[in-house]
């Protein structure tokens, strides 16, 4: 997949093994129906990432979920963090994969984790171990302990980060996009975003 993929984005997805269906925001269309991946991310499109989620699998989102930091119990700040996870689908089953594929299910996710995210993103895909104090200094400001970057993972390589990161500028620059703001317009500094669960 790339960013100008056409992907399946009805209004209703039809989900199998239940009478249920995944719907966009306000049960919206998106687009016609079949639009790019990065038309569908700038406006948020559930139906198109339900889709996607159910073709990838459970344990293919799972695997990168983990490479962004998930399901680590180790991940640790001198503070108590909750584990951000990504649980096992029950039988993988797709209607499931599809809700959890769109934050819908049972994924917890912490506001560390969602920065940590957005980092490896700027960061060309590479994941940082996060440490919560940069230095301690002596009273006479000799440094007793200095933080040091550390990689954690690389989450996606540095071309998929690049889409990424455009298709989160487009939420923010397009004018249908979720996060739209007329100020990155005045301000002419790219602004970088995502809406969503």
């Amino acid at each position: 997949y790339t960013p100008s993929t056409p992907v399946f984005a009805p209004t209703n997805l039809k989900l199998p093994g239940t009478s249920r269906q995944l719907i966009n925001f306000d049960n919206l269309p998106c687009g016609n129906g079949r639009v790019p991946i990065d038309y569908a991310f700038t406006v948020s499109c559930n139906t198109a990432f339900g889709n996607l989620g159910m073709q990838l699998g459970d344990d293919a989102i799972r695997q990168q979920a983990e490479k962004f930091g998930m399901n680590d119990p180790s991940l640790k700040i001198p503070l108590h963090v909750s584990e951000s996870r990504y649980p096992p689908i029950p039988g993988n089953d797709p209607a499931l994969t599809a809700y959890s594929a769109i934050g819908q299910y049972n994924d917890q996710v912490t506001p560390l984790q969602e920065a940590m995210f957005s980092a490896a993103i700027a960061n060309k895909g590479t994941l940082m171990t996060p440490y919560l104090v940069q230095k301690v200094t002596a009273p006479d400001l000799t440094s007793l302990v200095n933080a040091s970057p550390t990689t954690l993972s690389q989450a996606v390589s540095p071309t998929v980060a690049g889409q990424m990161s455009q298709m989160m500028i487009n939420v923010v620059a397009k004018d249908y996009g979720t996060a739209h703001a007329s100020v990155t317009s005045l301000t002419h500094i790219p602004v970088a975003a995502k809406t969503g669960t």
